[in-house]
């Protein structure tokens, strides 16, 4: 299970599958799960999704904002490859040219696109909250190489060949029903696509940080960045237009089903609160379909509360982590993000409640959240 956590939210790599060094039609063809379509929410506002849910192989939402001078991207994608598509696209909507990309996090698969956007427009700003430039500079460093590198591209592509290797022989091959077996057709189909895309990737850190907040003034399309608080990382970012009432929110809300990977509980708690007063039309998530009421944010919320009732009482009285998924129930929280889905069910436990149980657990007994300090070099 942690190696398909860590395939799906930072995995990128270079193999075969391509044609001069960009994807062949029948690999685009395999990997429509994987490949980003453009979504209009606004005037002058577009969304970069991916087109259906996807949890093997994500990559971030990027969102296009035409302002008077020039385009500001929220997000930049998860690989060279990916990034490359977002330029087609973006060049597909506006011949204004990128300005700005704005990081809402420090995540992987919002960040290593840069390396093809920069490529583009390359005086464009890159603006980041304070903390996580400082996760991008140290923990992605930790991952990814800071030039192109033929030896980072060979090692990654055994490994995520491996990984796909071992999707095929063990959990597709274990799927139970038509949702799951069909969820893991189209995640192995994204193989040749995802092995192309990394050729050129590398980390790019941001050229201007921010504490709490930041705005990109214009005199039809103003962008208020905001860091609200601790939530899904440490340095969380969204972008508010206020003209628009379009509400870029990052990872704090992905959709259909949540992510809660070491995230800070009680703080995304209240973050979710302060979103959620926002007088929004749209509410752009970090992944999947743009949203325009606030029902999704209630879901969160009701699920926060539920594994706090459940989990803090049994933390507080000595119960191991690793029984309390025995002592307690969940079912009316997955059905309200999965549904009678037992695909959504099993990335809702995976990505959503099982990580958040361990969260909550650590928070009631005051132990460290988020991932570990990054050790000096």
């Amino acid at each position: 299970m942690k190696r398909i956590t860590a395939l799906a939210l930072c995995g990128t790599t270079l193999g075969a599958g391509t044609v001069h060094g960009q994807p062949s039609a029948s690999a685009l063809e395999r990997g429509q799960l994987y490949v980003q379509v453009a979504e209009r929410v606004s005037p002058g506002v577009h969304v970069l999704r991916q087109q259906r849910p996807n949890f093997a192989g994500v990559v971030g939402n990027v969102t296009v904002i035409e302002q008077g001078d020039g385009l500001v991207l929220v997000d930049a994608g998860a690989s060279h490859g990916s990034g490359l598509r977002i330029v087609a696209l973006v060049r597909a909507i506006s011949p204004k040219p990128v300005k700005t990309v704005v990081i809402t996090h420090w995540h992987g698969d919002h960040v290593m696109g840069l390396s093809a956007i920069l490529a583009a427009w390359p005086n464009a700003d890159v603006i980041a909250q304070e903390q996580a430039a400082r996760d991008i500079a140290t923990r992605l460093s930790a991952l990814f190489p800071s030039a192109p590198s033929a030896t980072y591209d060979h090692e990654r592509a055994q490994a995520l060949d491996a990984a796909y290797t071992d999707i095929e022989q063990n959990q597709a091959a274990q799927a139970r029903t038509d949702a799951e077996r069909e969820g893991w057709r189209a995640t192995l189909g994204a193989r040749d696509l995802r092995l192309a895309d990394v050729p050129g990737t590398h980390l790019i850190p941001a050229r201007r940080t921010f504490r709490d907040s930041l705005t990109l003034a214009d005199t039809e399309t103003p962008i208020e960045l905001r860091h609200l608080g601790r939530a899904n990382t440490s340095g969380d970012v969204v972008a508010w237009l206020p003209r628009q009432r379009v509400l870029v929110t990052g990872d704090i809300v992905v959709a259909p089903t949540p992510y809660m990977i070491q995230v800070f509980p009680s703080e995304l708690s209240r973050t979710l609160e302060r979103i959620r007063a926002y007088p929004f039309r749209v509410l752009v998530p970090g992944h999947g379909a743009p949203t325009r009421d606030r029902s999704y944010l209630d879901a969160l919320q009701r699920l926060l509360r539920a594994v706090r009732t459940q989990v803090e009482p049994l933390a507080r009285a000595g119960v191991p982590l690793d029984s309390i998924p025995a002592r307690t129930r969940f079912d009316r929280e997955r059905t309200a993000f999965a549904g009678s889905d037992t695909w959504l069910a099993y990335w809702f436990d995976l990505y959503g409640l099982t990580p958040l149980i361990e969260s909550v657990y650590n928070e009631a007994l005051g132990r460290p959240l988020g991932p570990a300090p990054v050790p000096p070099t």
